[in-house]
């Protein structure tokens, strides 16, 4: 193929005069040798030209001497040259000039004009008939000059000036012969000085309207006259149509008549078309007339720059383990709309399989990623070029590689539509559903008091090695009455003074020991977290964040004096109770008191210190209880952030949805149009599912199934839709227990037989904790599509639904890949929806589908079609345009309904 990329947007300017024209000619050189030498020249320096139209009056010797030149070598910097032949019609605008109008021929038919078109164009003049060859027109300009001896060349210019085309001619001898058909196109320039517009009067009105339609296109660079055309002016597409037959492109030419006119258009307005340099190439502004050819300064392509992949090359065995194999070959891709074709087996998806692996990594549980992950080792390289012109390779051996586009996988849609709980967490994803920071504060705050709660039931539930509940208000009261009584009976009343001084001086002592330890232990807690504080500030401090506040680092060197200061009142303290129970130890001696006073007042302050370790242990208890009630409280509290964070979760997916649809403020008003067009038929919302059977599923695990059965739980925790949950966390008095009493859920737990108490955490673990949570209650995106719910839609429904979304909340300028689209989806919307679409965001990003429908390849104008081979399990591709003749005709033999395809995209814009 010669233009393998397909479409591309090249500069043509399809009005320029040969040195042959007969009018105006101010090109430079004293013989016509030398003027053409010059004007070759000149053609010779241009870089940007694709397309030349190579223009004369009444003539078509230009353009057949320029292609001449073309073909001995001449002119290589111009892909190609089409004759205009430039006619002046019967009829003259109201300042007397005669109306112009342009016909572009297909090469192929030069000698058809010659020998047909121009002799059977009439013209009469003093009883005489002349016809338009170049030889009557010298007979002409000799008879009307009334001088038979006139130069030749004068001749022919008097008579092309005098030569007048009636335009019910013109159309007769172009429709009498049918190999014209298809093969020209007539331009009628709009200008007030040559043109139509000239034809204000009334009476001229018909005339007017009669060459708008025989135009094929207007030669114009007025925008309001491409907007008038293309009916986005005062008519409407409808009325253009009706009365003018089709819509109408404008063009756009240099009229050069000189060198330095020379494709050099007033004000920069050169003429864009999307399009091989071909007259086929030509024909598609007519199909495509708002799409397919522009007029302005620089090339459209650079109005949306947009990260594409440029190029692929594919080689080698695509599995390990079996057939098919890539033939080398190197494929250039086109930025807008490229789109993969070929029989069964031909291996077109294949080169998006090997694509998809090059960048993701397949995941085992989906079951169209079997192929997938069989692909071995081909060589398989891919060019993407940044909106910059930059250039990035991939390779598939080196991947998955670091670069994220939107791939959809042949089949992917349908799993996804057929699975409501795949498609809602889909819909999560595509709506970049992330969690509130309510959500993450609330499962922060489960862990922390279900850690406390187990901390202090394991505490209450220590024993002894009797299996005495140790930490229990009735075994620490038993044990301090034994110390008092052990203390009583070695206290007589000579010693019971002096005993109960040394004893609370032992206490206090006791005390006093405890808060040096516990001040011990604040200080090394202070200089660990001040440790901890600075390295998290350095880092803070090191983010890197452009502000010139930094964090001054945290200092407890204050506290740590005052600490000291109190250690050493503390010990001080300790010392002088300490002295003062010697000096009770030796009054009693000097008393004279019978017996081992050391060892009484031994035992006593051991007593003492028994009697203290109770009363701490009892604190302890009652500190631990307010705790554990507490805790109960804050679980009350935490449910209503939980009912809290769960409503915000739910009314997210309409505020996130109505974000989307609204559109990035930054967004332009194209890409807006589309994310409203794509979102049109969508409602999204949030919805609450608790699953009643799930929940009872788990929660009979908690409790003692010998004493309840499940069908009596039930009736002590009546929970059958998420508002009696709600209810049930927030303590609500809802547990129903014997006589009808009701009784709130901490207390119903703590005091009932029928809970398995070993478990109280993992119990309220499975009430409060999200992913415990999540086997029962969901958030799920409740979700509607032209008013239906998924229940009533198709899977293609739902398939259409999801790809609209996915398209819609995924980056504009990034590629997006479809495998089958018309696999998946309804067929009336790929031919009602998914065709506009893609015209519409092509624009925007590059689009490369593989696909069996025509609509989507014809109807989408792709401006790139790969058509796969598989020829004894080798595949190769050829790639080109829809205007490129081959590929049209393998478009037809491949695809069914291709010829249909192309003649409703051919007749989209005219009258039927």
């Amino acid at each position: 193929m010669s233009y393998p990329r397909g479409s591309e947007w090249r500069k043509w300017d399809l009005h320029v005069h040969s040195p042959e024209s007969a009018f105006a000619n101010e090109y430079e050189g004293a013989t016509l040798d030398e003027k053409w030498e010059k004007f070759l020249d000149c053609l010779e320096q241009l870089e940007d030209i694709s397309v030349i139209g190579v223009t004369d009056y009444f003539s078509i010797d230009g353009y057949i001497k320029a292609q001449a030149f073309k073909d001995t070598g001449r002119l290589a910097n111009i892909d190609f040259l089409v004759p205009n032949v430039e006619f002046r019609l019967d009829h003259s605008t109201r300042t007397g000039t005669a109306i112009n109008i342009h016909v572009l021929f297909h090469p192929s038919i030069v000698g058809l004009v010659k020998d047909v078109l121009f002799p059977g164009l009439k013209f009469s003049y003093r009883n005489n008939e002349f016809n338009c060859t170049r030889e009557s027109l010298i007979r002409l300009g000799r008879v009307y000059t009334d001088n038979s001896g006139l130069e030749e060349h004068a001749a022919f210019e008097e008579g092309a000036n005098q030569f007048k085309v009636s335009v019910d001619h013109l159309k007769d001898v172009l429709a009498k012969n049918t190999d014209f058909s298809g093969k020209y196109m007539i331009g009628v320039p709009n200008s007030n000085r040559d043109g139509n517009s000239g034809l204000r009067e009334e009476n001229l009105r018909a005339l007017r309207e009669e060459l708008y339609r025989l135009a094929h296109c207007i030669f114009s660079s007025n925008p309001r006259d491409k907007c008038y055309f293309l009916g986005n002016g005062p008519d409407s597409k409808d009325e253009i149509i009706r009365n003018y037959g089709a819509l109408k492109p404008c063009i756009h030419g240099s009229d050069a008549h000189s060198l330095d006119k020379v494709c050099a258009p007033d004000e920069d307005r050169f003429t864009w078309i999307k399009a091989d340099p071909s007259f086929e190439g030509l024909k598609q502004i007519l199909f495509e007339p708002e799409d397919r050819v522009c007029i302005q300064k620089d090339s459209p392509a650079l109005d949306f720059p947009k990260a594409h992949f440029s190029s692929i090359r594919a080689c080698g065995d695509i599995f390990d383990d079996e057939k098919p194999c890539f033939q080398d070959c190197s494929i250039p891709l086109n930025h807008n709309l490229v789109t993969l074709i070929g029989g069964r087996g031909t291996g077109k998806s294949l080169l998006l399989d090997v694509m998809h692996r090059t960048f993701y990594q397949p995941s085992s549980n989906i079951k169209s990623h079997e192929r997938l992950s069989r692909i071995g080792s081909p060589e398989f390289d891919i060019v993407l070029t940044k909106s910059d012109g930059e250039e990035n390779p991939f390779s598939h051996r080196d991947g998955p590689n670091t670069f994220e586009y939107l791939h959809v996988r042949q089949g992917e849609v349908k799993e996804v539509a057929e699975n409501k709980k795949e498609l809602g967490e889909a819909i999560k994803k595509l709506l970049g559903f992330i969690q509130n920071e309510s959500r993450w504060s609330v499962s922060k705050g489960v862990v922390a008091l279900n850690r406390d709660q187990h901390e202090l039931q394991e505490w209450f539930e220590e024993k002894d090695s009797e299996g005495d509940l140790i930490n229990s208000e009735e075994y620490q009261k038993n044990k301090k009455n034994s110390l008092q009584g052990l203390k009583d009976t070695i206290t007589t009343e000579e010693t019971k003074e002096k005993i109960s001084s040394f004893s609370s001086n032992s206490s206090q002592i006791g005390k006093l020991k405890k808060a040096k330890k516990d001040a011990v232990s604040l200080r090394d807690d202070l200089k660990t977290s001040q440790l901890k504080l600075n390295q998290k500030i350095d880092l803070l401090n090191g983010k890197g964040v452009p502000v010139d506040i930094r964090i001054e680092q945290v200092d407890f060197a204050a506290i740590k004096s005052q600490l000291e200061a109190y250690e050493i009142a503390v010990a001080e303290k300790i010392e002088s109770l300490g002295a003062a129970n010697a000096n009770i130890s030796e009054e009693l001696l000097a008393r004279g008191i019978k017996g081992d006073i050391s060892g009484l007042l031994d035992k006593v302050s051991e007593y003492q210190q028994g009697i203290e370790e109770c009363d701490s242990v009892l604190e302890d208890i009652a500190t631990s209880k307010a705790r554990l009630k507490s805790v109960c409280q804050d679980r009350v509290a935490l449910a209503e952030d939980i009912v809290l964070s769960i409503e915000e979760e739910r009314a997210s997916f309409e505020k996130k949805y109505a974000e989307i649809a609204a559109g990035n403020p930054d967004a332009t008003d194209d890409h807006k149009e589309i994310i409203q067009e794509l979102l049109k038929n969508i409602e999204i919302k949030g919805e609450l599912l608790f699953d009643k059977e799930k929940f009872w599923e788990g929660l009979n695990d908690f409790f003692d199934g010998r004493k309840i059965r499940r069908e009596a739980l039930t009736e002590v925790f009546p929970i059958h839709d998420a508002d009696d949950y709600f209810s049930l966390i927030l303590n609500a008095p809802m547990v129903q227990v014997q006589d009808d009493k009701l009784m709130c859920l901490t207390d119903f737990v703590l005091n009932t037989e029928l809970f398995l108490k070993r478990d109280i955490y993992g119990f309220y673990n499975y009430l409060y904790s999200e992913d415990s949570r999540n086997k029962y209650l969901q958030v799920v995106p409740s979700i509607k599509y032209f008013g239906k719910e998924p229940h009533q839609l198709s899977v293609g429904q739902r398939g259409t639904f999801y790809v609209c979304l996915k398209l819609a909340t995924s980056a504009f300028l990034t590629p997006f890949v479809f495998d089958q689209p018309e696999d998946d989806l309804d067929n009336a919307f790929i031919v009602e929806e998914l065709e506009p679409i893609f015209r519409k965001i092509k624009k925007h990003r590059q689009v490369i589908i593989v696909t069996h429908n025509a609509n989507l390849v014809v109807n989408s104008d792709a401006e790139q079609i790969i058509i796969a081979s598989n020829d004894d399990e080798e595949i190769s591709y050829k790639s080109g345009s829809l205007e490129c003749p081959e590929i049209r005709k393998e478009v037809c033999r491949i695809l069914e309904g291709g010829e249909t395809a192309f003649k409703k995209r051919e007749r989209r814009y005219e009258l039927r």
